[in-house]
């Protein structure tokens, strides 16, 4: 650079800093942070590459057509090593496509004429040696209108419109904004698009190049602009070096300006950021993803042993969240089921105190359900209804209806299938209430497993895959425990005969007796209630009839009895307990060490992979850390 240029180089702010702005746009960070830079803009062929050279003294291409194809940034630096020195980049551009990058990065200085014409990378000429002087110039290829066929498209008119746009956008840059003398001003696209992004010119200046060209009778519109009546805030002309002069005194009041606003307020929020951008989900890589599921499996395995061990006081998750005491809440459950069908499962009241007429139910009814479904297992679990409570009295006059609709030849006796008749009717309510009970049971296992895998998961999206992943296996799960009570329901309602049960029908009739002195027993000595002996020799006459329905009620109430406490306890260790709580392939086992591990890779990519949006975003992080 010549002697003229470096009478103002103290305007051009220190070198240091100069030199440190350049290592950055070297490394690519111009892409993030907005950098102090100079860029020549203007129309295609306005003189943008005549006045850089003007500028530099170095050797830009002309031609009446499309001359720069691509930003090239020209560094000049001052070295005191005696030799002078040339050396060309590539600076990738951040929306590179990355095959075309790949072959960017293996670019050589003797390749420069495949660079594509256009390109959205940056070529770098680096220029240092004894007499050169701390310069960084950026010249981007001209907006034009019209497209040559076999040279430019109209794809390559909108690029080079966004590429000189998104240079003039950095409110750091500083815009040498080149405008032929021989076309009317008004007509120069570049100062309409100079004027919006600097609309008080406090980054522009003017260069007015061709005055030579000038049409006779048009001088008074260039003489006009040059005095700063025109369209451009600060005009300067011309190839002399005294204009050059004038040009570089501008820039360096300009660019002081500029890079005295620091940058480290830009730098503080773009790594805010990253930090934020950095907390994205781990990326999509299968052993990593795996190894994380893993992590989260365990954690969700911990909170169900505390869980089904009552082990409460071990996280401060069961405090907080009343869904996560699972075992808890089914024995309070079981309690409830086994109090329900005690009080409300049979149709008809055992006993003889109550009157035959008397046919009202009392207490109200009773719900089934004692938990409210979740979105997740409708139409799995059975929706809530109400069953009446047992008819009082008239349990004789039932027998002997279906005493009578039933009975053969037998003398003294009943048909055998009359008893397994009888049970299927007295227990008709056990199917509602043993499936609303396993049904509360179901939706209490779903509700602890989508909490517990909330607390293990902090991912909220992977926790939802993960739910989802898993509900065929659950549901299947849910279904085996409705299975077992299907069964359980199908065996138990049919009377079969235990030992048991004649000690029970023996005890039966023993009570009817008592019932039947209690009326002659008086308090008359320090024994307690007595009774005389030849009341004791009192029975009254009972017809084969009546001997037959007393018998089927005997035997019906003693084998009830028993059924009902085996129903309850199947119900709740088989059904419940086996298959849902405490078995070998209880729904909380499924998120297993062995299910994660036969995970294929598709499996995992759609459990744990990233969504769309954010697999762009770390894709393009990944993208500029290679670029930097």
């Amino acid at each position: 650079m010549t002697k003229h240029a470096r009478k103002t180089s103290e305007a051009l702010a220190d070198s240091s800093l100069l030199d440190k702005i350049d290592k950055l746009f070297a490394c690519n960070v111009g892409e993030y942070i907005d950098l102090p830079q100079l860029v020549v803009i203007g129309d295609q062929s306005s003189g943008k590459s005549s006045v850089l050279e003007g500028l530099t003294l170095f050797t830009f291409p002309r031609d009446s057509g499309l001359c720069t194809r691509h930003a090239t940034q020209i560094i000049f630096r001052r070295t005191n090593d005696g030799e002078r020195r040339i050396t060309a980049s590539i600076i990738l551009g951040l929306n590179e496509p990355e095959e075309r990058a790949a072959q960017l990065r293996e670019w050589i200085a003797e390749d420069i004429h495949d660079l594509t014409p256009n390109s959205l990378s940056e070529l770098m000429a680096d220029i240092s040696g004894p007499d050169e002087d701390h310069l960084s110039v950026i010249d981007v290829p001209g907006i034009f209108r019209n497209m040559t066929p076999g040279l430019t498209t109209k794809e390559d008119k909108e690029m080079v419109r966004e590429m000189v746009e998104s240079y003039m956008k950095n409110p750091r840059s500083i815009m040498l904004t080149v405008v032929p003398a021989n076309v009317d001003i008004a007509t120069q696209e570049i100062i309409e698009m100079a004027r919006e992004q600097d609309p008080h010119g406090e980054r522009t200046i003017g260069v007015i190049t061709k005055p030579d060209l000038v049409e006779k009778g048009a001088e008074s519109k260039v003489i006009d602009i040059l005095e700063g009546k025109g369209q451009i805030p600060e005009c300067l002309r011309g190839r002399h070096p005294e204009a050059a002069s004038m040009v570089y005194s501008g820039i360096g009041q300009t660019r002081h300006s500029n890079i005295a606003g620091s940058s480290a307020g830009d730098c503080d929020d773009k790594c805010t950021q990253r930090i934020s951008i950095g907390s994205l989900a781990f990326p999509a890589v299968s052993c990593i993803q795996r190894s994380y599921l893993v992590d989260v499996m365990s954690s969700f395995q911990t909170i169900v042993s505390h869980a089904l061990n009552s082990n409460y006081g071990a996280d401060d998750a069961f405090e907080d969240d009343a869904i996560l005491r699972l075992a808890t809440r089914v024995v309070n459950r079981n309690d409830i089921f086994s109090n329900d069908v005690a009080q409300w499962g049979h149709q008809h009241h055992f006993g003889l105190g109550a009157s035959e007429d008397d046919q009202t139910s009392s207490d109200g009814d009773l719900l089934t359900r004692k938990v409210d479904t979740v979105g997740d297992l409708e139409g799995i679990v059975d929706e809530p209804i109400s069953v009446s409570f047992p008819l009082r009295g008239g349990i004789h006059s039932w027998i002997e209806e279906l005493y009578r609709a039933s009975r053969g030849f037998e003398i003294g006796t009943f048909n055998g299938t009359l008893l397994s008749t009888m049970m299927k009717s007295q227990s008709t309510k056990w199917v509602a209430l043993a499936k609303g009970y396993i049904s509360d049971i179901i939706i209490m296992v779903h509700e602890f497993i989508v909490h517990a895998l909330n607390r293990a998961c902090p991912d909220a999206p992977l926790c939802h895959t993960v739910q989802l992943f898993l509900m065929d296996r659950l549901l299947e799960t849910y279904q085996k425990g409705i299975a077992k009570v299907d069964f359980l329901l199908f065996v138990e309602r049919y009377c079969r005969f235990r030992p048991l049960l004649s000690d029970l029908i023996l005890l039966s009739r023993q009570r009817r007796a008592a019932s039947a002195i209690e009326g002659k027993a008086f308090d008359d000595c320090s024994h307690g209630r007595v009774v005389r002996v030849e009341d004791l020799h009192y029975q009254r006459h009972l017809s084969n009839f009546e001997h037959t329905i007393q018998a089927l009620h005997d035997i019906l109430q003693s084998y009830y009895k028993v059924a009902r406490k085996r129903f309850v306890d199947n119900i709740c260790m088989q059904a419940a307990g086996y298959h849902l709580i405490s078995g070998p392939d209880i729904p909380m086992k499924l998120f297993s060490p062995s299910l994660v591990s036969e995970l294929s890779v598709e499996q995992l990519k759609e459990i744990a992979g990233e969504e769309p949006r954010q697999q762009r975003i770390r894709q393009q992080l990944e993208k500029e850390i290679r670029g930097l």
